[in-house]
């Protein structure tokens, strides 16, 4: 469970992460065949707090590498190894994908529609999916929230097995 110091300590990045993400050339970091696990892992945090930012720092819409990033995020993802922070970084911007319109996350509608199917794909894989359900409470906020909306197997499986409905 997250304390208030940790939470306060994590809000100004919020602020900042656009900043980061261009004074870094995360565009052109991130597109390298040779982009390691902590970059793909900084990139995941980045676009999650610049998903969920608004009015708080740069967002997706107003960054201007923003589909360059996401497909190629998109893409490193697929091939590491599941935790916790990755499918829940992964599921938020899977999320912010699913509910805005293409403008708003800085794609086209087939760009946007291609990519948050590839972040899909992954979280719906069994290893992640059975990495998510030993970590997270299959009544925690985020399995009834996020994971909910997009119906994600971890979720939808586990609730399935204990014989109750998923959460609209």
């Amino acid at each position: 469970m997250a304390t208030a110091s940790r939470l306060r300590r994590r809000r100004p990045q919020r602020y900042f992460a656009g900043k980061v993400a261009t004074a870094a050339h995360l565009h052109e970091a991130i597109t390298s065949a040779e982009a390691d696990d902590d970059l793909v892992d900084h990139t995941g945090r980045l676009l999650a707090i610049m998903a969920d930012c608004s009015g708080m720092g740069l967002t997706l819409e107003h960054y201007p590498p923003a589909s360059t990033v996401l497909q190629a995020h998109a893409h490193h993802l697929s091939r590491q190894t599941p935790t916790l922070s990755r499918y829940v970084d992964a599921a938020v911007i899977a999320d912010h994908l699913a509910q805005k319109q293409p403008e708003r996350v800085g794609c086209t509608l087939e760009h946007r529609d291609r990519v948050l199917q590839h972040y899909l794909a992954v979280l719906n894989r069994e290893d992640w999916s059975e990495t998510a359900r030993a970590e997270l409470a299959s009544d925690s906020w985020f399995a009834s929230n996020v994971a909910a909306r997009l119906h994600l197997q971890a979720f939808t499986n586990a609730e399935a097995d204990a014989g109750t409905e998923p959460a609209e």
